[in-house]
């Protein structure tokens, strides 16, 4: 799988997931899941972060790629 395949699997995921949580927002359901892999957030990250929309997984992840930018 080279890098653009990838690109476009990542990008699916995210697009599945947003519109998961969209549908939970509209059903009346929290956010539940994370917004870029889709997993679950996390009871404990949740109380933590009541509005988290990323699993602590991709926030890490998120945290470290804006730092390599900001050199």
């Amino acid at each position: 799988m080279d890098v653009f395949d990838q690109a476009q699997e990542l990008e699916l995921r995210q697009r599945e997931a947003a519109i998961r949580a969209q549908q939970k927002a509209l059903a009346g359901e929290g956010r539940e899941d994370c917004f870029l892999c889709g997993e679950p957030i996390g009871e404990e990250r949740l109380k933590a972060m009541p509005n988290a929309v990323r699993c602590i997984d991709c926030q890490e992840r998120r945290e470290r790629w804006k730092s390599r930018r900001s050199r």
